[in-house]
């Protein structure tokens, strides 16, 4: 009688963990215009009650803010935030698509004389290339990928609502759960952790980005650059991508002023002034205010974009990173998943 072969059970968790991956992929698709709101609301749950937390440390005759006027004041910060949001974007974004034309005219006859000024003999096909870009549909996708999100604002709200509604209680679920469990305290402790260490880094981030975004708002309308306060909203997205973000948020504006600008005064003071407040509240203000700087592999972002960016156009470009950034946060405190962490990471090392 022939014994029948066995199967490796390596092989068949390997397929297994495929399959899952397969399916877990197709439903992020499949369902990212109602998980694409979920992501933002919790980004701005955290925002809220990390803003909270500021607003109740400080006194008012002698005595901290209630806890309970502390959450109004940090959503009415928000709200009022969306709001400047919401008709910054809507109305800019009909302009932006009208000088666009006027843009690329631009950029033709400045690649046309670069081109003289170097001697170098005409191309035909790169002109053309040039003339043929759709830059003002490329801005106009981008303003556009905004007004969408926007335009969830009110399945964002619902989750938001939610998320509030649960809050009281998440806690105390965690710790009836783990109830009579060996090593209760210590697991308790390590989602206490995670807690904290994403609050912190959404905190600081927030702050650090809109430290940038304000600096360089005021480079840019000293230049007199179109759409400042665009750019700053850009940068300040931007600025949630480590290194890849920081280089983007410093390029894509100087690039327009080399179109807009005749002299290359305006692009100089952009591109000098913008990369050196990167350089100097990324490489030294956030890794203070942080504690240490998240040790994420520069191939893991570009690849999470990539990813993300495929899965969820536009808006995936923006959260995915951060997204990466907070799994990385949750695996590094589990022992049994941090090698998983520190494949994430540059070097091997979490944390710097």
């Amino acid at each position: 009688m022939m014994k029948q072969p066995q199967v490796n059970v390596r092989l068949v968790n390997s397929v297994y963990w495929l399959l899952l991956i397969v399916v877990v992929l197709v439903f992020l698709y499949a369902g990212r215009n109602l998980l694409i709101p979920l992501v933002v609301a919790l980004f701005i749950w955290y925002l809220v009650n990390v803003i909270a937390i500021s607003y109740s440390s400080f006194s008012v005759f002698g005595k901290r803010l209630p806890k309970w006027l502390a959450f109004i004041l940090s959503g009415t910060t928000i709200l009022l935030l969306t709001q400047g949001l919401v008709n910054l974007i809507t109305g800019n974004v009909y302009q932006v698509v009208e000088v666009a034309p006027q843009y690329q005219e631009n950029l033709v006859r400045q690649f046309r004389a670069l081109l003289e000024n170097f001697s170098i003999e005409h191309s035909q096909a790169l002109t053309e290339y040039f003339a043929n870009l759709e830059l003002g549909g490329m801005l106009a996708m981008l303003v556009k990928s905004m007004a969408n999100l926007i335009g969830n604002l009110g399945l964002i709200s619902i989750y938001l609502l939610l998320l509030f509604i649960e809050q009281p209680y998440f806690m105390k679920k965690i710790e009836r759960a783990l109830m009579g469990n060996q090593g209760h305290d210590d697991v308790l402790a390590v989602f206490q952790a995670i807690d904290a260490d994403i609050r912190t880094y959404i905190g600081v981030k927030t702050f650090t980005s809109f430290l940038t975004a304000a600096i360089s708002f005021v480079i840019l309308s000293w230049t007199g650059l179109d759409f400042a306060e665009l750019w700053a909203v850009l940068i300040f997205v931007l600025n949630f991508i480590p290194n890849i973000g920081s280089i983007v948020a410093t390029i894509l504006p100087s690039l327009l002023a080399l179109v807009q600008f005749e002299p290359l005064t305006p692009f100089l003071v952009i591109f000098f002034g913008i990369g050196a407040t990167q350089i100097v509240i990324g490489n030294i203000l956030d890794p203070n205010l942080m504690g240490h700087r998240l040790n994420i592999s520069p191939l893991v972002i570009v690849l999470s974009m990539l990813l993300w960016g495929y899965l969820w156009g536009v808006p995936g470009l923006f959260l995915g990173v951060p997204m990466m950034v907070i799994l990385m946060i949750v695996l590094y405190h589990f022992e049994d998943t941090r090698w998983v962490a520190v494949l994430l990471s540059r070097d091997g090392r979490l944390r710097e």
